[in-house]
């Protein structure tokens, strides 16, 4: 889901996790959101589990019990950021103007997950430059272009899936 340009003036921030044993709590804070409901979403297996809370001035609140770390989504029907939950102290997310850039604090799951996207970033770059290129050729009606781009795409996925390979080999917290 890709966040539409939202007003400078937007702040955010969503304290994640709660004392150990006693589940989670996401609160937030989002200036101007009109949204009427933020949706909290992850799978287990073949499980989608789904929560939703009313927003109120700009303010949320979503409870509940996960039994590990886990990798959720939290979005309006416009916008996404995605981040690892789990049972821990409350933390301050970076605020940030749209919802997808923002970060939670306070996780050790989480600090290695953002370790991880940093060190992709220069491949997702460019995957995503190539993403763009092929819209374009596809809007030409270019197959040849798409061709070319498809294989350029896969192979930078490739290189992806091997470095992430070695991040997790690397890091205890992802064994």
């Amino acid at each position: 889901m890709r966040a539409p340009h939202s007003s400078a003036r937007t702040a955010s921030h969503f304290p994640a996790g709660a004392p150990p044993g006693s589940g989670f709590t996401v609160t937030g804070y989002i200036r101007g959101l009109k949204a009427p409901y933020v949706y909290l979403e992850w799978a287990i297996g073949d499980s989608v589990h789904k929560d939703s809370s009313a927003v109120k001035d700009g303010r949320f609140r979503i409870t509940g019990k996960v039994e590990q770390p886990i990798l959720v989504y939290l979005a309006t029907k416009e916008k996404a950021t995605r981040f690892f939950l789990e049972k821990c102290q409350h933390s301050r997310q970076r605020p940030h103007r749209f919802i997808r850039r923002s970060a939670v604090a306070g996780s050790n799951s989480q600090r290695t997950y953002d370790s991880l996207q940093v060190s992709l970033k220069d491949l997702n770059g460019q995957i995503e430059n190539l993403y763009g290129q092929y819209s374009t050729a596809h809007t030409n009606k270019d197959s040849a272009q798409q061709a070319i781009l498809e294989s350029r795409i896969d192979s930078l996925n490739v290189l992806k899936k091997g470095k992430t390979d070695v991040f997790i080999r690397s890091h205890s917290i992802a064994r």
